[in-house]
């Protein structure tokens, strides 16, 4: 488990490095930090050592071994500035009402937090003068378009021709293999766009498809083609099943029965690109970009600037990190504020 958790720590650092994190979001000595939901830390500790000692890093979590963890982590690094805490899963912990940060980090969590509007809408309060919300999520569209596919009769023929236990064959519906194998009259074929599109959306949410693609110790099967961003993202979500071991059954597979909101929208994700490798020659033209359905990187009506916005923040930037991820930045809607003191480095 600890080696999971340092493994996973190493490949985040080696990304907030890579894509140059600290410089984006101008983190200087002096500031105090809050790492919302840290996890095993991997951004704290780089916080940290870029506040310097004149500032402070806050990692908050509510697992006990993931704090633990940390606090273990800021010793062997000489982080004296770093101070984990353990906080209360259900509600706004006390802790938060207490401090004031110059920027609250939310990385990979914000969807599972309950009450988003009115839990972020209190913590408002906790942001300083002049302080930001910075949310790091996934660029991700819950759901495919007849827009997404650039060659309907490719896609059709393809699926048609699929054996019997491939598994984007199983997992159709018998109405639809049946419409599948019937001469594509303009009709049928004008019918069967739209449940392939059905299909492929009911498809991302099916807890068992992704199961059909792995081997013991979640590792992928032969016959999936992933690009190197693909590898890397999906490699990144296999990390968290592995770290929250209970999603694991006895011979390292996935134990579906424990999947909860965080494992379900990973598998949602991995479910999608999985569907993405094996038709890409008919979706989008062929083209390696935008990799996932319809939406990708147009995050004007998300449903996180939309809650945060009821909440009482201002997006002010919005710009790409790491590959399929997406970094807003926010500031609380508070009387006498000064304009965003925050730059990025490089817009969208």
């Amino acid at each position: 488990m600890r080696e999971l958790i340092r493994r996973q720590t190493e490949w985040a650092e080696s990304h907030t490095r890579k894509y140059k994190l600290m410089d984006v979001l101008r983190i200087e000595p002096g500031m105090t930090i809050l790492d919302l939901g840290a996890g095993s830390g991997q951004y704290a500790y780089k916080f940290a050592e870029r506040v310097k000692k004149t500032g402070k890093v806050f990692a908050t979590d509510f697992k006990t071994d993931r704090i633990d963890y940390i606090s273990e982590q800021s010793r062997l690094r000489n982080l004296t500035n770093l101070f984990p805490v353990l906080v209360n899963k259900n509600g706004l912990d006390e802790f938060y009402t207490k401090n004031k940060f110059d920027l609250v980090f939310v990385a990979h969590v914000y969807a599972f937090f309950n009450d988003r509007i009115n839990y972020f809408k209190k913590l408002k309060d906790s942001i300083a003068e002049n302080g930001q919300l910075v949310v790091l999520d996934c660029k991700f569209s819950h759901e495919f378009s007849l827009s997404d596919v650039s060659d309907f009769d490719g896609l059709i023929k393809q699926l048609s021709s699929e054996e019997s236990n491939s598994p984007f064959y199983l997992h159709l519906r018998e109405s639809t293999k049946e419409l599948l194998h019937r001469a594509l009259e303009d009709s049928t074929r004008k019918l069967l766009k739209n449940v392939i599109i059905d299909e492929f959306n009911r498809i991302q949410e099916d807890i068992c498809f992704l199961s059909n693609f792995l081997k013991e110790g979640l590792t992928f099967k032969e016959k999936v083609h992933f690009t190197t961003e693909e590898s890397n993202f999906i490699n990144a979500c296999l990390r968290i099943f592995r770290i929250e071991d209970e999603f694991l059954d006895d011979s390292g597979g996935l134990n579906m029965a424990n999947t909860n909101r965080h494992t379900f929208y990973l598998m949602k994700i991995i479910n999608t690109i999985l569907i993405v490798q094996k038709f890409r020659q008919y979706l989008y033209n062929g083209k390696p970009a935008p990799y996932l359905p319809q939406g990708y990187g147009n995050w004007q009506n998300s449903s996180i600037i939309q809650e945060l916005s009821l909440a009482g923040y201002s997006l002010k930037h919005k710009y790409d990190f790491i590959p399929f991820t997406i970094i807003l930045v926010f500031t609380p809607n508070k009387s006498e504020r000064s304009t965003c003191s925050l730059n990025v480095a490089k817009e969208e």
